[in-house]
């Protein structure tokens, strides 16, 4: 859509609440359906007590669904391909990000069948690349680009952003002490962050061309902050919606500081290899 017609932008704003709105519903409709053993070891919010989850559950998804969507209205136009594959290809990286933190070993997940285990991260990948495909279709504009990406940046991103990613994690497990399963299970957690950082230097590559910024530094931060970090701090609120952070034994002011500082350390870690990467 042309950014100089005025009533095509009206609509493609209207586009993108209306395609919030139907995503945020359809991932309602799948709650009712997800497996439930009733054995996880945190305690249930006053949210969910109170039963009105379903409407902290659309508060959250409107508020998350929405501000995912903005991100791909900013950056899509500098991404090459069809709308359609701009659409694919933004929502099935998200959708794998949330994935991949889903399965961060936790001690909440642990003695959980494997089928509740999985069934979030299903859902969840599922919602946001519906999501990706209806902006694709509805709000995405065809581009010709160079889709080629440099053997030397692919190099740099698939180390330096993992490289970054680990180091950051190990300093909030051994430093700050973020709620995980470091202490229990180290080789499964390093493999985790591992994982989880390759992924991240997968979709800086392949959302690299979105970003305008020529500076590595503004470069760093618009993909780490906007990009990365805004999807991945409302991902980090699902938890305290859901689950009552006052059992766990540093109390819940600093529970809720525990998902700040987790957020800002992998935040700050995607920045620097992003910039290590862009100045190589």
């Amino acid at each position: 859509m042309p950014k100089g017609d005025p009533n095509l932008n009206i609509r493609r704003w209207k586009y993108l609440l209306l395609i919030v709105l139907a995503i945020t519903l359809f991932r309602a409709t799948l709650q009712p359906f997800m497996p439930s053993s009733n054995i996880h070891p945190l305690p249930s919010s006053a949210i969910v007590q109170s039963g009105l989850i379903p409407f902290g559950f659309m508060l959250f998804g409107l508020l998350t669904f929405g501000l995912l969507a903005i991100v791909f209205v900013l950056i899509q136009d500098g991404l090459p391909g069809t709308g359609m594959k701009k659409g694919l290809t933004f929502g099935f990286l998200f959708g794998m990000l949330w994935a991949v933190y889903l399965l961060e070993p936790a001690p909440h997940v642990e003695g959980l069948p494997l089928l509740e285990v999985l069934a979030y991260p299903l859902a969840d990948g599922i919602t946001i690349v519906s999501l990706g495909l209806l902006l694709g279709r509805f709000i995405g504009t065809d581009s010709k680009g160079d889709e080629k990406v440099r053997i030397s940046s692919s190099y740099a991103a698939l180390l330096a952003i993992p490289i970054f990613f680990i180091a950051g994690r190990i300093l909030s497990y051994n430093v700050f002490h973020i709620y995980s399963s470091y202490a229990a299970r180290p080789f499964d957690t390093i493999l985790w962050a591992s994982a989880t950082g390759l992924w991240i230097g997968v979709m800086y590559l392949l959302l690299r061309p979105g970003i305008s910024y020529k500076s590595p530094l503004l470069k760093a931060i618009y993909f780490a902050v906007l990009i990365y970090g805004t999807d991945y701090f409302l991902f980090n609120l699902f938890m305290p919606l859901v689950f009552d952070y006052k059992i766990w034994p540093i109390g819940i002011l600093l529970s809720y500081a525990d998902l700040f500082l987790r957020a800002s350390m992998d935040i700050l870690s995607v920045a620097v290899g992003v910039y290590i990467c862009e100045k190589n």
